[in-house]
């Protein structure tokens, strides 16, 4: 958490919580970090994503900003490096996959041919990548 600005409560009591997203001193969210949940939740994410924004019967996220965020579609500026919108750009062997990394070892990975969603919550101060975790286990676990 970006705590230069912000109070030790408010530091200890984030750190405590299950759930959290600090706010800037206006009261915003912060939009690019911090963001805290459950790997419950982070799934639910990668649920969302994984079905073109749609949730049970109510399409939550246009499908079409869904489609640009997690392909070379989009035209985020960082595109050639792999990174859509919010979304990092892979394939595992012939699967073309997406992904979010969160600071703190989060980590929500999608296969959608596979109809896959893996989340991995992981310290990364102690080393290991998860994502060779789902390229050399889960995904060959799930095609052989």
């Amino acid at each position: 958490m970006q705590s230069d600005h912000i109070d030790s409560a408010t530091v200890d009591a984030y750190q405590r919580a299950s759930v959290a997203w600090p706010v800037d001193p206006q009261g915003y969210h912060y939009g690019a970090s911090d963001l805290r949940l459950p790997a419950r939740d982070l799934a639910k994410f990668g649920y969302l994503y994984l079905n073109g924004g749609r949730w049970d019967d109510k399409q939550l996220i246009p499908a079409a900003y869904v489609a640009a965020a997690t392909s070379s579609k989009g035209s985020s500026p960082n595109l050639d490096n792999g990174y859509g919108w919010h979304w990092w750009l892979d394939t595992d062997g012939e699967h073309p996959s997406f992904f979010a990394l969160g600071r703190g070892g989060q980590f929500i990975y999608v296969v959608p041919d596979l109809d896959l969603v893996t989340v991995i919550t992981s310290d990364p101060e102690k080393g290991g990548n998860p994502g060779n975790l789902i390229a050399q286990t889960i995904v060959p676990a799930v095609t052989n």
